[in-house]
């Protein structure tokens, strides 16, 4: 995917999760029920997302996303890496 396409779908998918949390705890409990999925793209998805609201529960989804092979386990992989490190806190919300 060209730089343009990822930017347009990094903003894609920043709108939903501001659309999501901008329904309150709702949002935020739905968002969360999507790490349970058994698709690992949902789930570490939705962990991501989450991680702000139950770190534990979405920890445990990325470590074992993690284990999947390719782009997606090394992503779920770094996120872990930088979240225990301290380096990162979660998608910002506005």
């Amino acid at each position: 995917m060209d730089e343009e396409r990822a930017n347009a779908h990094a903003g894609m998918i920043s709108g939903l999760h501001r659309s999501i949390i901008g329904e309150g705890e709702t949002g935020r409990e739905a968002l969360l029920a999507l790490t349970d999925d058994s698709d690992p793209v949902v789930a570490g998805m939705a962990a991501v997302y989450s991680i702000r609201y139950s770190s534990g529960r979405c920890l445990a989804v990325l470590n074992r996303v993690a284990l999947e092979p390719g782009l997606l386990g090394f992503r779920a992989g770094v996120a872990v890496e930088r979240w225990e490190s301290g380096e990162w806190q979660g998608p910002e919300e506005d």
